[in-house]
């Protein structure tokens, strides 16, 4: 799939029948069908195949569009070329089945300690070499309010590699909803935080963002969310920045709010930081530190990195 990321056909189509005799896969050419032909090319790999690494898409970068299982295009696989096959000792491929609930399998899950009902769904994959060494590659998923068994994968949310041992040996049998959700999880986007990062022209990459359900668009200076399963007048958004120039480091938003004409209105805005360790990912930080969040980083409301000062301000 990453050898095809850059790959360009005149119709939509057929980036994904091109790639039908790469996986050995036959399946009917119905012209019109648009982007749906790449995700039925990925059901049918499925049916042929229990390698988990299908799911890897969005590893490196933020995926664009609407919550999905299952990728949009070749190009949500360009960072994905060494992710391989890696079940672990005494575990077995899982058995997919394709229900009306989603995508039936068995995988190992790890409480993520935020609000909003997240966990982490460990894969059998990891990238190869060094880089994957002891790792899984990890899908953060939230769980539906109405049945606790059934998952659903955010739009912008990528997958993260984690040290294996942070899952139990044990699985777990969920369905991962294979679209947007039950329509009655969604609640309507209504808060935008501007978060003047570096300076009103700052750049930055956000890498990874919990729960989520809040997605980043960088654009206009602001950080715009959409909260699943809204069930307090609180809510904790921690995303993590990894810029070349600058150490990597996590932001942690809180704030208390009032819920109007379905909007959301903060109150009690904080906003701290923290650094991060350049081998860690934010979702092992929290998940290690069982304590709490409060405590898993030295956070700080000015973050000295050597040669400057970084400030966040929140409008």
């Amino acid at each position: 799939m990453s050898w095809a990321a850059h790959r360009t056909t005149t119709r939509t189509e057929d980036i994904a029948y091109s790639l039908l005799g790469l996986f050995g896969i036959n399946m009917p050419l119905l012209y019109g069908e648009g982007t749906r032909a790449f995700i039925r090319l990925q059901e049918e790999i499925l049916k042929a195949s229990d390698d988990e690494s299908i799911f890897s898409w969005g590893f490196g970068t933020a995926p664009e569009g609407y919550p999905s299982l299952f990728a949009s295009s070749p190009a949500d696989f360009e960072h994905c070329g060494d992710m391989i096959s890696s079940t672990l000792e005494g575990l077995k491929p899982s058995h997919y089945t394709l229900t009306n609930k989603g995508l039936h399998f068995e995988t190992s899950i790890c409480d993520f300690p935020i609000e909003g009902e997240i966990v982490l769904a460990r894969l059998n994959c990891s990238a190869v070499g060094v880089r994957g060494a002891g790792k899984s590659l990890a899908l953060a998923l939230a769980r539906s309010r109405k049945n606790d068994m059934i998952l659903s994968r955010q739009c912008q949310t990528m997958p993260v590699l984690v040290p294996s041992d942070l899952f139990p040996a044990s699985s777990t049998t969920v369905y991962v909803h294979r679209s947007k959700g039950h329509r009655e999880d969604m609640f309507f986007p209504g808060l935008i935080i501007l978060c003047k990062l570096f300076g009103a022209d700052g750049i930055y990459n956000i890498s990874e963002i919990y729960p989520p359900s809040w997605h980043s668009v960088l654009m206009h200076d602001g950080l715009v969310s959409q909260q699943q399963n809204l069930e307090s007048q609180h809510q904790s958004i921690l995303f993590l920045i990894n810029e070349e120039e600058l150490p990597k480091h996590a932001v942690w938003l809180d704030y208390r709010f009032l819920l109007e004409d379905d909007e959301l209105h903060p109150r009690e805005l904080k906003c701290r930081a923290a650094l991060v360790e350049n081998s860690k990912t934010l979702a092992e930080v929290i998940i290690q530190h069982k304590e709490g969040i409060e405590t898993a980083l030295d956070w700080q409301a000015v973050l000295d990195v050597g040669d400057a000062e970084l400030r966040f301000e929140i409008d």
